[in-house]
């Protein structure tokens, strides 16, 4: 009955556009960045020190997909617009994902800096994920925020990827 309860009141707190009931502040002094989670989001394992994997609860032991976000930071060796940057980054995850599709492209600022919002979708082994990604550029640093979900699950878990990649701030 508890679980069924909170479950209840973490779905209606995506519903209305919040994070969910208590969220808590991470912060890598490492990569430069803080942000906010989720409560009961988790720290995942990284493939390199330039990336930090953040994992949502599992909602059982039936749990298909565990929706995720990362976070890539990329020291670039030259000056580059974020619009070609953009492109770049665009072009590819078409050449990556044979059916990468763009939905949406916003351009905006988080934490002082300008950035990109695309949201976008693909299938993997029969799969169809539906993410969103913010590329922010300040000076020569990209940071790269992924949000990765199940196609029919996009509704539910996108007000808490905007919530989370709003908080993100930099020094």
């Amino acid at each position: 009955m508890k679980n069924k309860l909170l479950k209840i009141l973490l779905c209606f707190s995506l519903m209305i556009g919040g994070m969910a009931l208590s969220s808590y502040r991470y912060h890598d002094s490492n990569l430069g960045f803080a942000l906010e989670l989720p409560e009961g989001w988790e720290i995942g394992q990284a493939p390199n020190d330039k990336t930090v994997v953040m994992l949502s609860p599992m909602e059982g032991e039936d749990d298909p997909f565990r929706e995720n976000m990362n976070v890539i930071v990329t020291e670039l060796d030259a000056d580059i617009s974020l619009q070609d940057l953009f492109n770049l980054n665009v072009n590819n995850a078409k050449m990556m994902l044979p059916s990468f599709e763009a939905i949406a492209v916003e351009p905006l600022e988080i934490s002082g800096a300008p950035a990109m919002k695309l949201i976008y979708s693909f299938e993997i082994e029969g799969t169809t994920l539906k993410n969103i990604v913010y590329i922010l550029l300040k000076g020569r640093t990209m940071y790269t925020i992924t949000f990765s979900c199940l196609e029919q699950r996009f509704d539910e878990f996108r007000p808490a990827f905007e919530t989370i990649g709003s908080s993100f701030q930099l020094p």
